[in-house]
């Protein structure tokens, strides 16, 4: 009777995203016409959509995953007036695109395959069309907002719904409605709904950990993402220790670690046999990061973020030259101790700063971990809980209000707007407020032999995924921005979750 229940739930809970699916579709709609904003039907000529979009094109010709100009040019529905081709790829571009094309294509097998593949498949059902992949590049968002009330009822039933629904009206306003998506053709929609997926799969995982399939089902999934972008690469390695930490505490058996792994390697492998095979070398993931792991950690980047210059000289010594990239990233620092460790401060601020979302999310969790923590303690003075709880409540507050400042654009008269935004300034760095989670975590754990965060694994493993990719390589907003749902999510179950709690001590 209790699983029937449960069953009744979680289809009531599907439904419920159904509606509001077709509801955010239509505000889209609406919002879209309003603004005047129509969906171009070309593409860049430059950058890395050129690449992309004739990958996508041929692909949809059957000409495969090639780039150049195989077809027509007028084929790729590329920017252009008349004869002249306007792009950042410029007149040599455009003639090194047809001379490739005149030779058949070529693979370009250091780009991901799952974005030329996901825009090609639109293209053999739609025609080559960069209207139809923009107009699918928003749908895919819409999806990801109107089913983040199911993750959140997944980990935290009603407050997590209620979360939810609110971090979906958000997404669709940080995302849809500012995100200049009508511009572009861009990957980190598909990369966003790769890891919302891999959330997705998590939960699938959850509910049947003994089952092999699940597990093997979550691998493949996490398996095609790398395939989406290479950015996504520590979620199966992080996965992996998961599970075996469960595992040695007997909380897993061996068999769904094992369907993970192999679920996995078959896209993986898959993948890499057909792209060693055309290249005629062998090659594991397709990627960009060995020559961007040098440029990223050198000098010219100190400041956190990349910069397409010219390799520092100390990679190009004849005796590091041949070394492996870490290896030679580990003597560059190792001899410009200097850059230690404000290059990886300045990285983790680049990246995570710019996120109101992250810094909330963080803040609710401290203030979980304290409250918590004090819970251990019965001598306590109820003042301090009743302090402590004063300030939730302005906090709650505080944040309700800035997401209808910041997120729904609500006008503030010209000294409240002053003084709101020099409230804004005043909260912490990403790095700071990292390190003081971690110093407390260790604190707490080391006092009270607990751990009290109360954060899913999916979120964990996706969140040190892109901290990982920062660290390692630079920081942008761009790159943190596809798991933002999950910041949005933690911040409002913080707010909800905080007024549970006040009216449960009311």
């Amino acid at each position: 009777m209790a699983g029937l229940t449960k069953l009744k739930e979680g289809t009531v809970v599907v439904l419920l995203c159904v509606l509001l699916m077709g509801a955010y579709s239509f505000g889209a709609y609406i919002y879209f016409k309003t603004a005047g904003i129509e969906f171009s039907d070309s593409a860049r000529f430059g950058w890395d959509t050129w690449e992309y979009q004739s990958m996508a094109a041929n692909f949809a010709a059957g000409h495969g995953l090639k780039f150049g100009a195989i077809e027509e040019f007028s084929f790729y529905k590329f920017t252009q007036t008349g004869d002249q081709v306007f792009g950042d790829a410029g007149l040599k571009g455009y003639e090194s695109f047809l001379e490739i094309g005149s030779r058949g294509g070529s693979y370009n097998f250091y780009r991901t395959p799952g974005y030329p593949v996901f825009l090609g498949l639109l293209y053999k059902i739609f025609g080559v069309s960069p209207k139809v992949a923009r107009v699918s590049q928003v749908f895919l968002v819409i999806l990801i907002a109107a089913f983040l009330p199911f993750v959140g009822f997944a980990y935290w039933r009603l407050s997590g719904f209620a979360a939810g629904v609110a971090s979906g009206a958000i997404l669709m306003s940080t995302y849809v409605y500012i995100h200049n998506m009508q511009d572009e053709l861009l990957t980190e929609p598909l990369i966003m709904f790769s890891a919302f997926l891999c959330v997705l799969m998590f939960v699938l995982w959850e509910k049947r950990k003994s089952s092999a399939a699940a597990a093997a089902l979550l691998g493949a999934v996490m398996g095609a993402g790398i395939l989406v972008k290479g950015s996504l690469i520590f979620t199966p390695v992080l996965t992996f220790f998961y599970f075996l930490y469960l595992v040695r505490r007997r909380r897993l058996g061996p068999v769904p670690l094992l369907a993970f792994v192999l679920g996995v390697a078959f896209v993986i492998i898959s993948w890499s046999a057909f792209a060693s095979v055309k290249e005629g070398r062998a090659i594991f993931i397709s990627t960009e990061g060995g020559q961007l792991l040098l440029e990223t950690n050198s000098t010219v980047s100190k400041d956190g973020t990349w910069h397409a210059k010219p390799l520092d000289a100390f990679y190009q010594r004849p005796e590091i030259k041949p070394l492996p990239g870490p290896i030679k990233v580990v003597l560059y620092y190792l001899n410009h101790r200097n850059l230690l460790p404000s290059i990886f401060v300045n990285k983790i601020n680049s990246g995570f700063s710019g996120f109101f979302f992250f810094k909330a999310a963080v803040l609710f969790l401290l203030y979980a971990m304290i409250m918590s923590t004090l819970r251990f303690f019965d001598s306590v003075s109820k003042w301090i809980k009743n302090i402590l709880a004063f300030l939730l409540v302005i906090y709650i507050v505080w944040t309700v209000f800035a997401v209808c400042v910041v997120v729904f654009k609500l006008n503030l008269p010209p000294v409240a707007a002053l003084v709101f935004a020099n409230i804004i300034n005043l909260m912490p760095g990403a790095t700071l407020l990292i390190y003081i989670f971690i110093v407390y975590f260790c604190v707490s754990y080391v006092i009270t032999k607990k751990s009290y965060v109360n954060v899913p694994a999916s979120f964990a493993i996706l969140f040190l995924n892109f901290f990982l990719i920062t660290i390692i390589f630079y920081g942008h907003p761009r790159h943190v921005k596809v798991i933002d749902f999950i910041f949005i999510l933690m911040a409002m179950q913080g707010v909800f979750r905080g007024i549970r709690i006040n009216d449960e001590g009311g």
